[in-house]
């Protein structure tokens, strides 16, 4: 029987994660690809509306996403959300037929992006993620796994071997 650890190959020696500064560009790019959501975060701020600034605030907003990457710290104002009841279907007076959605500050969704885009980087370019991670990976899909798992299971099988 196969223990977990089997399924792990040796990892190279990684470099240390450094996410590096953001420029006013890159930070107007990932406005600029964000969509045209008219909906308020906490503080009153759309997608639409910062789209319509963004030249205006890019460089503020990359000297302040530097320094939250810089120092680590995930400034706590931009973990607030506000959360509001979306109606499902059914009756309406229920509150059964609602669920929750949390608008999460809008330029919370951008210092996300950023981090997430430089770790995928680093974890991609340093070869640091398992090869049958099917979850969050660009060009893979969950029904790469159950591929993956049918070819396990019939190749075990096919060899007389319990899957």
């Amino acid at each position: 029987m196969q223990t977990p650890d089997t399924f792990l190959t040796d990892l190279p020696e990684a470099p240390s994660l450094d996410l590096g500064n953001v420029g006013p560009i890159y930070v107007s790019d990932i406005i600029k690809a964000l969509p045209n959501k008219s909906s308020n975060d906490l503080h009153g701020v759309s997608l639409k509306l910062l789209k319509n600034v963004r030249t205006e605030i890019i460089v503020p907003l990359a000297h302040i996403f530097n320094l939250s990457i810089t120092d680590g710290i995930f400034p706590d104002a931009l973990k607030c959300t506000r959360t509001v009841p979306v109606f499902k279907s059914g009756n309406a007076s229920h509150c059964d037929n609602y669920r929750p959605i949390s608008l999460v500050p809008t330029f919370s969704k951008i210092l996300e992006k950023i981090i997430a885009t430089k770790l995928t980087n680093h974890l991609e370019l340093n070869k640091l993620l398992y090869t049958h991670q099917y979850g969050f990976q660009k060009g893979k899909q969950t029904e790469h796994n159950l591929i993956n798992l049918l070819n396990f299971v019939s190749c075990s099988i096919n060899s007389k071997n319990s899957a």
